[in-house]
């Protein structure tokens, strides 16, 4: 692992390079990056552990499944966020960093409620059905038709969880009841709810393309107004230390991520990021 990421180095073969993606990367901003890396590998390595120590009861096999599905997830998502960081692609690298989010936010859920990780796990079946069934007709040739016919015959109806829900539920695990609702108009309307915009393609993205609602093409700008280098880079290692202190709930193995915490903390009392 090396301190400094050189941008250009990471550009795709036919990719569009503007001279911002080839400006190095800041002192401050690499030691957000280091962090994000050390907490991608810490999330691979409690990850590997977890796989050989498979569980035999229900809902520690659920769990199990949870910490590697998110886990995984969380590492290989992470390394795309930041190389988009790297080569100055912010808007799709803000909509990486809310993934890391929802990742983390449903792993600390699960070490709440774990019941509720087996309830989702038991769900798993239902949502593979929801997926074949509009395309069922391209399998009915295949030998195995009359088993899979069998298989979505049964339900399909879904389980879903809501991020905010969930959010209020970890933070009342641990905060003052009136500090939860404080931090919930901070965390989730805010912070996740500018990813959510530029996912979703709803009304808030508005801002991010013309910074106004005048509608005037003056205005217009191709690349993003509302995410900038730092406030990504820090998006990006808060996401994945929220990913690590869901691991260190569940298994609790604390001390690595506690040490990663400790030094956010360091980097952003030493970092100007911009709100």
């Amino acid at each position: 692992m090396t301190d400094n990421i050189s941008p250009s180095s990471l550009n795709a073969p036919g990719s569009l390079t503007t001279e911002a993606s080839t400006i190095p990367l800041t002192v401050q901003e690499n030691r957000l990056l280091l962090l994000s890396n050390q907490a991608r590998d810490h999330i691979k390595v409690v990850v590997e552990h977890v796989l050989i120590h498979e569980q035999d009861t229900p809902m520690a096999k659920a769990v199990w499944t949870w910490i590697v599905t998110l886990g995984t997830l969380a590492w290989d998502v992470s390394g795309s966020a930041i190389s988009l960081l790297a080569m100055r692609e912010f808007r799709a690298g803000k909509i990486l960093s809310r993934a890391l989010v929802d990742y983390g936010v449903r792993l600390e859920y699960y070490a709440h409620e774990p019941d509720k990780a087996l309830e989702d796990f038991n769900n798993a079946p239902n949502c593979l059905r929801k997926f074949i069934r509009p395309g069922e007709s391209l399998y009915q040739n295949e030998p195995d038709w009359p088993s899979l016919q069998q298989y979505l015959a049964g339900d399909d109806s879904l389980i879903r969880r809501q991020t905010r829900q969930m959010m209020e539920r970890n933070l009342a695990a641990v905060e003052e009841p009136a500090r939860v609702s404080q931090l919930i108009a901070y965390a989730y309307d805010r912070e996740y709810g500018i990813g959510s915009a530029l996912v979703h393609g709803n009304q808030g993205c508005m801002w991010d393309v013309f910074g106004d609602l005048t509608g005037q093409a003056k205005h217009h700008q191709w690349q993003s107004r509302g995410v900038h280098l730092q406030t990504l880079a820090l998006d990006i290692a808060q996401g994945l230390l929220g990913v690590a202190r869901g691991l260190a709930i569940i298994t609790q193995q604390t001390e690595e991520y506690e040490r990663l915490f400790n030094e956010m903390q360091t980097v952003l009392k030493t970092t100007p990021v911009s709100a």
